[in-house]
């Protein structure tokens, strides 16, 4: 798509785009780029887009106090710190097209309880969402290739308290090692309790099974003795009294 609009993001000038000239023309402040229908393509110099602060498509840093944080299109990594001691966020949706979420990100948010990860995201740094207290929601597309367990003392989710509703897969969960990465939440406990209860479950399906089977088999020993008109018990031979000669056992048949 052609990018015809460039917007100063100091003194508002619209200046149309010929070439690669990255500050306005009027005060000198560098310049986003905005394509026909005014959604933000591309970002020149360093701009500050809105709350947001870009330089290319790297999140350097968010200084907003919004409830509800909306990343802007074109973000493909996020900075260490971005959102770091945010005191007012309480959910977050990054774009499409993210793909590396830098350490410590979310680290220190007290009133952020839901995460929106779009997939694509490849790497995440460590202890990303430490110190979230109410955080309760978080996804994990598949795409993820590298998740950083630790940065300097703090886990990924270190004090994260409230975390029981995470949406990632088996195979995910096995490739990132969750167990190191979900240390300490609510949600792998949970998680560990259902598999405990699991293999508990199936331990006594099989037991079950095999006595049921030990009964059959049982059952079809005594049918072929009786056929044969033995004692159906040990298969011994009857006396003239009905009687077993080896075990005592009456024939009851």
């Amino acid at each position: 798509m052609a990018l015809t609009v460039a917007i100063c993001s100091q003194c508002g000038a619209k200046l149309t785009i010929t070439n690669n000239k990255p500050v306005c023309e009027f005060c000198g402040t560098p310049f986003l780029v905005k394509d026909e229908k005014g959604e933000l393509s591309e970002r020149l110099g360093s701009s500050k887009f809105g709350d947001f602060e870009i330089i290319g498509d790297f999140l350097e840093r968010y200084r907003g106090s919004a409830e509800n944080v909306v990343v802007p299109k074109g973000v493909t990594e996020i900075g260490e710190n971005a959102f770091l001691f945010n005191k007012t966020m309480r959910t977050v949706v990054l774009p499409e097209g993210l793909e590396v979420i830098g350490a410590s990100v979310f680290a220190g948010c007290p009133l952020l309880e839901e995460v929106t990860l779009p997939d694509g995201v490849k790497k995440i740094g460590g202890a990303a969402f430490s110190r979230c207290s109410r955080l309760k929601r978080i996804n994990f597309p598949d795409s993820i290739e590298i998740f950083s367990k630790k940065f300097g003392s703090y886990l990924t989710f270190t004090d994260c308290d409230k975390l029981t509703d995470v949406e990632i897969s088996d195979e995910a969960f096995l490739r990132l090692n969750g167990d190191k990465v979900f240390e300490g939440t609510p949600f792998l406990k949970a998680r560990q309790e259902a598999a405990a209860k699991k293999i508990a479950e199936q331990q006594e399906a099989a037991q079950r099974e095999m006595a049921e089977q030990q009964e059959r088999e049982k059952q079809a020993a005594m049918d072929a003795r009786k056929a044969q008109g033995l004692c159906r018990h040990c298969g011994g031979k009857f006396s003239l009294g009905k009687k077993c000669k080896n075990c005592g056992q009456a024939k009851d048949y």
